[in-house]
């Protein structure tokens, strides 16, 4: 059975200063974006629904640099923020820089059955993030 693709349209929410906010994260099943965080969450209670999905789309900041991470939960018994990793082989060792007024093409292929996507804003958060996101379970070659 082919699965369709998932589309993540919402907006997300502008973290606060050295503050977090989520792209998306398969452990809460979608986008967590409504909920900005100041240290990075604690993974959901949904596990591997999402597994061998492809993360495919762009993230374009405002007037800030922020940094873009492609999270891994390799510990599937992970409770607490520590179960996250960021996924070192992924492009930029899955710490993307974004300067201001820039836009990144992702193309990713998590190797964990959970995964999410944060985005870290600096000293000085920036005035808009705006982001479109497709998961597909297409394992054609991604970084």
């Amino acid at each position: 059975m082919t699965r369709r693709p998932y589309v993540i349209t919402a907006q997300p929410t502008l973290p606060d200063n050295s503050g977090y906010t989520y792209i998306l994260d398969s452990t809460r099943r979608g986008i967590t974006a409504l909920t900005k965080s100041a240290a990075r969450v604690v993974p959901g209670i949904y596990r591997h629904d999402w597994s061998g999905a492809r993360v495919r789309g762009t993230i374009k900041n405002g007037s800030q640099a922020v940094t873009v991470n492609l999270l891994l939960l390799t510990n599937s018994a992970g409770t607490t923020n520590a179960a996250w990793e960021v996924d070192a082989t992924a492009t930029s060792s899955g710490a993307i820089t974004l300067s201001a007024s820039t836009t990144v093409v992702i193309d990713w292929l998590p190797r964990a059955n959970d995964f999410a996507l944060e985005v870290l804003a600096g000293g000085t958060t920036t005035d808009a993030l705006t982001t479109a996101f497709s998961l597909t379970w297409d394992p054609s070659p991604a970084v």
